[in-house]
């Protein structure tokens, strides 16, 4: 082997592998897969090769070997065609240029390297990038491929040379050409390898850094407590601010002060490395004052640093939504669940309420089977409640012995049902059951969501005591309270409703009591009250069943007779006076004090108006009246006054000398005739008022109480109203209402003086003191007559008038001296 050959192709080729090396990494440095750039790689090639050539191997002169072939066959592998083919032209050129014996060999040489390095780019390459242990056989082995190529181009040299050159040249090209390959191809494989991880990680980096930046959650890389290293257009949104706000802030300084105390013990763990990650959720306020609820995670990058030095990330979401959506979830649990509650409450309460009810509550299907009831329903029927539920109507009777749902309210309860089921109409009708008690019955029908008929709904209830009020009610709004006979309303409805052909002849009375006022003014309204029963009963008596009796005013009845004639009608008045006649002969009975006037029509035509009749009837029964008001008045006059003397220490004694004793100073004041005669009549009547007061009261010999005296003092204005009411003595009413006043004003019961006394009434005053003082009272006892003029004397000017007490005591009490009164 020639050394020196050798020697020349090892420094050959490593200059080969050095310029190799330059341009493989100035190519992935500045390749951009521009073909300007592959244009430029191969004139670089060309101009490489150019050195290398001048570092060639000889022989005799000849220069026929360099590496160049390695050259252009790894640049066929690794740069691709179009470099490949410009650097071929370029060292094939030189290589004519340089010229020589050599010149086919070396260029058939350059071509057959480069032939087999573009078609191991095109078929191999992918596949020795992905099997990378074999790649130094693949590179040795074709390495050999171009040295035989290169060899066997060595048969194109002259004669002379071919086989000494083949046989010096094979064993060192052999040698160094496939070891060149080998360095050249490896270091082309791992400058592309290198290329590629880094194109590759820039691509990742950008990748990575287009997910970060558009990643739909906040990320942040921070260092230590607040530099931030890197932040997404995400965590700017969240947090409402921008790196640089960040910068020169925390962004602590974001989050809510209400949330700040948790976040701020959170962070004091992580930093503490309690923890080796921190997840919270928290408000973050924005610039603008709002806030929003955010998902934060943070978690360390630099495990090996201390947490105030090392890197974390900073992961945040928006979660305003989603926790709002969980907060209005867990208030509609909550509100459920107290719905529920509620519902149950409510159903537990309904439940007591309705076992608590009377009333019958119970519910049907639509086939009449029960689907719940309340114990007032199943005490009526009879049941346990068990035993009524799942079962008809007429299963339920068949069941029963007795009971409430018996065979006699059946068909009602069924024929109801049917109806309601048919028509969907509720049913409201009354049953009365065998112990008489009446029900109310309502069914309703109810229906589910889609308004489907589902079954009847029930409620019954006694109304028994209901019915008794609506008909104590009718009563009442029909009837007088006090006589209980009919009323006006009822009255004018009646004859309405009965003024018929049918109803002839029908005969009309009228009826009024006399002197009703008289007996309310002297007895008072009680026995007034007795006055119009009593009349009312004797009315009520001698009627038919058939007559209507009723009370239309205070003193004022009617009795309607329908088919009645006036001869059958002459009979029940014959009744009405005998009656009560017999009644106002009793001792206490209030009737003597008056009277029925009575007056009658009867309508025997269908056209005459009934109201026409009555009115007739009405106008007989007035001039009835007038004619026996006289006579009446002074029968009840007469009774009044018995009765007064009856109840009192009063005698007829005592008002003759009254009478007489004022008559005699009524002279003296030359009074006239017709005023002496009512001067006598008001001096016999004027305590006509005590007999409306108690005798009791009357007659009690111990003093009076307050209420006592209250009482009497109200016996002139009684007295005033019965005389007004009897018009012939209503010109007395005066001398009745004030002969108790005082001349000096202290008197009762209105308090005159003096001449605002009417005179006769001060006549009276002095009379009865003197009858009453001399004659004596149940409570003093009598005193003699110097005794009672003394006592007139101190009194004039203040309880009697002067004048009559000078006249009385200086020319009637010496008369009296001669005479017994």
């Amino acid at each position: 082997m020639d050394a020196d050959l050798l020697k020349d192709l090892i420094v050959n080729a490593a200059m080969m592998s050095v310029l190799s090396a330059l341009l493989t990494f100035g190519y992935n440095r500045i390749h951009k897969g521009r073909k300007l750039t592959l244009v430029v790689l191969g004139l670089s090639i060309g101009a490489a090769g150019y050195l290398i050539m001048l570092q060639g191997a000889s022989f005799d002169s000849l220069h026929i070997l360099d590496a160049n072939l390695v050259l252009i066959g790894a640049a066929g592998m690794f740069y691709g065609a179009l470099p490949t083919l410009i650097g071929l032209g370029c060292l094939i050129l030189l290589r004519v240029l340089y010229g020589g014996a050599g010149l086919l060999a070396g260029v058939a040489g350059l071509i057959f390297s480069a032939g087999l390095g573009l078609a191991w780019n095109r078929w191999k390459i992918r596949r020795d990038l992905e099997k990378q242990r074999q790649r130094y056989i693949f590179y040795y082995v074709f390495g050999l491929c171009s040295v035989g190529l290169a060899l066997a181009s060595f048969f194109l040299l002259p004669g002379s040379l071919d086989s000494d050159t083949l046989r010096r040249a094979a064993l060192p090209v052999s040698i160094v050409y496939p070891a060149a390959y080998l360095i050249v191809c490896s270091m082309g494989f791992l400058a592309g390898k290198i290329t590629y991880y880094e194109v590759e990680i820039k691509q990742s980096e950008r990748r990575f850094q287009t997910f970060f930046q558009n990643a739909p959650i906040g990320v942040a890389i921070v260092r230590g407590m607040a530099e931030f290293l890197f932040i997404n257009a995400m965590f700017a949104r969240i947090l409402g601010r921008s790196k640089e706000e960040l910068d020169q802030s925390t962004w602590q300084s974001a989050v809510h002060p209400d949330d700040l105390l948790k976040m701020a013990e959170g962070m004091r763990a992580f930093f503490a490395s309690e923890i080796d990650e921190y997840r919270d959720t928290f408000r973050t306020m924005r610039p603008d004052g709002s806030f929003i609820w955010v998902y934060m995670v943070v978690t360390v990058i630099d495990h090996d640093l201390p947490r105030d030095q090392a890197q974390y990330y900073l992961l945040t979401q928006e979660i305003t939504e989603l926790y709002e959506s969980q907060r209005a979830l867990e208030e509609s649990a909550r509100q459920t669940k107290a719905l529920s509650e509620r519902y149950e409450e409510q159903f537990y309460f309904l439940r007591s309420l309705l076992d608590s009810m009377e009333d019958w509550i119970f519910s049907k299907d639509v086939n009449g089977v029960y689907r719940s009831c309340n114990k007032a329903f199943a005490r009526s029927v009879g049941l346990p409640e068990e035993e009524i539920i799942g079962r008809t109507t007429e299963e339920i009777v068949r069941r029963l012995p007795s009971g409430a749902l018996d065979h006699t309210t059946l068909p009602n309860v069924l024929e109801t049902d049917r109806l309601l089921i048919e028509t969907g109409m509720p049913q409201h009708y009354e049953e009365t059951f065998g112990d008489q008690s009446v029900m109310e019955i309502i069914k309703t029908p109810y229906y589910d969501h889609e308004g489907k008929l589902l079954g009847i709904s029930c409620i019954g209830r006694n109304i028994t005591e209901r019915k008794r009020r609506e008909a104590e009610i009718l009563y009442i709004g029909e009837h007088d309270v006090m006589t209980g006979l009919y009323n006006r309303a009822y009255f004018e409805r009646y004859i309405r409703e009965m003024d018929t052909r049918e109803s002839l002849p029908i005969t009309v009375v009228m009826c009024d009591l006399n002197a009703l006022n008289l007996v309310n003014d002297s007895f008072g309204h009680d026995k007034g009250d007795d006055l119009i029963r009593g009349a009312a009963h004797i009315l009520g008596a001698c009627s038919r069943d058939k007559d209507v009796v009723a009370r239309i005013g205070g003193d004022e009845f009617f009795v309607v007779m329908p088919n009645t004639t006036e001869e059958e009608a002459k009979q029940v008045l014959e009744c009405v006076e005998s009656t009560y006649a017999s009644a106002s002969q009793q001792p206490d009975s209030i009737l003597r004090y008056s009277s029925l006037a009575m007056g009658t029509a009867t309508k025997r035509d269908a056209e005459e108006p009934l109201s026409e009749t009555i009115k007739i009837a009405e106008e007989y029964m007035y001039r009835r009246k007038l004619i026996t008001q006289k006579g009446v008045h002074g029968a009840i006059l007469n009774s009044i006054r018995s009765t007064l003397f009856e109840k009192s220490f009063e005698t007829q004694e005592h008002a003759d000398r009254i009478a007489y004793l004022a008559r005699r100073v009524g002279e003296l004041l030359n009074l006239s005739a017709d005023d002496l005669d009512l001067l006598q009549l008001a001096a016999g009547l004027h305590d006509i008022g005590k007999i409306s007061i108690d005798q009791a009261i009357l007659t009690k010999p111990a003093p009076l109480t307050d209420d006592e005296w209250k009482r009497l003092q109200q016996h002139p204005e009684i007295g005033y109203r019965i005389t007004q009411a009897i018009p012939e003595l209503s010109q007395i009413s005066e001398i009745v209402l004030t002969h108790h006043e005082r001349w000096d004003g202290s008197g009762y019961p209105q308090g005159l003086k003096g001449e605002q006394i009417p005179l006769m009434a001060r006549i009276v005053a002095v009379a009865d003191a003197f009858d009453a003082m001399t004659e004596g009272r149940h409570y003093k006892e009598a005193v003699s007559k110097q005794e009672a003029v003394e006592e007139l004397i101190r009194q004039s000017g203040k309880q009697f008038d002067p004048v009559i007490v000078k006249l009385f005591t200086e020319q009637v009490f010496p008369f009296l001296n001669g005479k017994d009164t």
